[in-house]
């Protein structure tokens, strides 16, 4: 039965280096070599030097406007490889979101997602991993999930105490909702630090 895997990529980015629109390169040759899935349609929308939060929230909701039944997000500092958006279809399921996996940029790093550190370091694979809430960097969404929300959806929290990333927030307010979240473990995501020029 056909599918349709028609997917809008979505991209924010502050710009590199010192604010200009530039993406590193090795970046950007990963985002051109991306396979995308065959008989669907596509897209990609980029909003630069916004807020993380706020370019999502624009990013969102251009996509949500073109009716694509997927979104991708990514970012300017991961390295997805070739067949990345392919297997994110393929293993997506009955998850509401499936990210691939990528790692803290220093040596020895924990994973960035919402799985206990100690069940993925040091590196290991396990296949299709639920967690409670997975980073932006290199994930899949199905579209529908969002319309459950009024805009904005995405929100940075820092009030007192209380302080949350954009991606923590939305996932535990959707999962409130139902939704069901999980990582691909065997998807390896490379994560550059810039100033290094090192990918972790």
């Amino acid at each position: 039965m056909y599918v349709d895997k028609s997917t809008c990529i979505l991209i924010p980015t502050r710009g590199q280096p010192k604010g200009s629109p530039m993406v590193p390169l090795q970046v950007a040759s990963a985002w051109v070599s991306l396979n995308r899935p065959l008989n669907s349609k596509w897209c990609s929308y980029t909003a630069i030097g916004y807020e993380v939060a706020e370019a999502y929230n624009i990013l969102v909701a251009k996509a949500l406007e073109k009716g694509f039944p997927f979104i991708l997000t990514m970012e300017d500092d991961n390295i997805p490889p070739k067949e990345g958006l392919v297997q994110l279809h393929k293993n997506i399921g009955n998850f509401d979101a499936l990210s691939g996996i990528y790692y803290s940029k220093y040596d020895d790093g924990s994973p960035v997602h919402g799985l206990p550190i100690q069940e993925m370091t040091p590196r290991k694979t396990v296949g299709i991993a639920p967690v409670e809430w997975v980073p932006f960097g290199f994930t899949l969404w199905k579209a529908d999930l969002f319309k459950l929300f009024e805009p904005p959806w995405f929100r940075t929290v820092d009030e007192g105490e209380k302080r949350m990333t954009h991606d923590i927030d939305f996932c535990e307010r959707a999962r409130m909702k139902g939704a069901r979240f999980a990582v691909d473990t065997d998807l390896w995501v490379g994560h550059l630090d810039i100033a290094t020029d090192t990918v972790y």
